[in-house]
């Protein structure tokens, strides 16, 4: 019972972290060569829905499905390793005042294997045998490829976290790329007052071209979208929209006005 109580506390004590920071959040730290020279657009989230329809300046997500998520998990008899996978997608249609069209497709996958223990704990009840799962390798991806119509050349946006248990360390891969330029996604984990994310939580996103910001997202309350100036219309609604996939991803967090 009393680590019942106890286990009841720290998690009151992390929700308010947690909505502490999100009522302190204001504008995440974006680089000051991007900040002196970008469209800043507010985003509007367009109500409760399971596909948010995200609108911010003349772009707008005017459609979307989200799919169910497939969970497998696999066990040999008599081993002590298993693994699971699970799969969720999501597509969405994302327009610029419906002069151009982009469709992007969603897919994110967990993979891991875990190594089972079995231990024996002694109390006043007597001895007790108890399992203990230990994460062995995992692989969290997410992919969106993003398709304008009446054009060939797709776009991938790629976010690949690979743990091992041998290395004890977490790769973390993000970028995006049309098979010919590959533009870099750094997180943000600090506001432009200087405070730092608290939790897990970051800020959002920045997008770099050659080590030169181009635009730049941010995920939590309130959400903005930062685009270079000197961005073509083509490449503007290319970023717009890998903006808008990230807020619609599982990094974004999902609040309706």
């Amino acid at each position: 019972m009393k680590q019942k109580i106890l286990c009841l506390v720290a998690l009151q004590f992390l929700l308010n972290s947690f909505c502490l920071s999100l009522s302190s959040q204001k504008v995440m730290k974006v680089n000051d060569s991007l900040k002196n020279n970008c469209e800043l657009l507010e985003v509007k989230a367009g109500g409760l829905r399971v596909v948010h329809k995200y609108e911010f300046g003349s772009y707008k997500v005017v459609s979307g499905k989200a799919g169910g998520t497939t969970t497998k998990t696999n066990s040999k008899l008599f081993s002590r390793f298993s693994e699971s996978a699970s799969t969720q997608k999501m597509t969405f249609v994302f327009t610029d005042n419906a002069i151009d069209t982009v469709q992007v497709d969603m897919f994110s996958q967990s993979k891991s294997q875990s190594k089972t223990t079995h231990s024996i704990s002694f109390s006043r009840q007597g001895a007790q045998r108890e399992a203990n799962n230990e994460t062995q390798q995992s692989l969290d991806s997410f992919v969106a490829v993003i398709s304008k119509l009446n054009d060939t050349t797709a776009w991938q946006l790629i976010f690949l976290s690979e743990y091992d248990k041998n290395s004890q360390k977490n790769k973390l891969t993000r970028f995006l790329t049309d098979g010919k330029t590959e533009i870099e996604i750094r997180e943000v984990n600090e506001s432009d007052n200087g405070k730092q994310s608290l939790l897990w939580i970051c800020h959002g996103f920045e997008f770099f071209l050659d080590e030169k910001p181009i635009a730049a997202v941010q995920t939590m309350i309130k959400q903005f979208v930062w685009l270079n100036k000197d961005l073509d219309q083509n490449m503007k609604l290319i970023m717009a929209t890998a903006c808008a996939t990230l807020l619609l991803s599982p990094y974004g967090i999902h609040f309706s006005d």
